[in-house]
């Protein structure tokens, strides 16, 4: 093998070691998430938290699939861009969640004045759903990296 093949493909080993170590180092801290939830409003629901269906869909957006074209899914998390789609996560105390969507209000700390990454959780369709999401609130919650984009199991 030639020499400049040699020094590109030690570049890339090198660059791929890193990589994998950010992330087991990252999965292996004691982390926080700021959580809030979201839902799919439908036409025909008694209430909607901002007005109409149609203020519900801008805020929530279409509530058929995440950003990732996925459909949503109990556990769906919006997550900012540092999280692949398919990541998982587990929260503390509750269950395990995986990203496939996005949102303007998702964003990593230091931003809008939050200590730790925002995500949010989709808590399901119409009435039901709005009333989990209100239940849920914001929490900031403890989390553990589960794997880092689908198949690529850390722990």
């Amino acid at each position: 093998m030639c020499l400049t093949k040699k020094l590109f493909l030690g570049a890339i080993i090198s660059i791929l070691s890193l990589f994998h170590f950010s992330i087991s180092a990252f999965a292996d801290e004691e982390t926080y998430f700021i959580i809030t939830a979201y839902y799919s409003p439908l036409r025909w629901q008694a209430e909607y938290l901002h007005g109409s269906f149609e203020s519900e869909v801008y805020v929530n957006g279409e509530g058929t699939h995440g950003a990732s074209g996925k459909a949503v899914f109990e556990g769906m998390l919006a997550a900012p861009k540092k999280y692949p789609f398919g990541t998982k996560i587990y929260f503390e105390g509750f269950w395990v969640a995986e990203v496939q969507d996005r949102g303007g209000a998702i964003v990593s700390a230091g931003n809008r004045w939050n200590e730790y990454d925002r995500i949010d959780i989709w808590m399901g369709y119409g009435d039901t759903g709005r009333k989990r999401a209100i239940w849920w609130g914001k929490r900031t919650v403890k989390w553990k990296l589960i794997s880092w984009d689908t198949g690529n199991t850390l722990k």
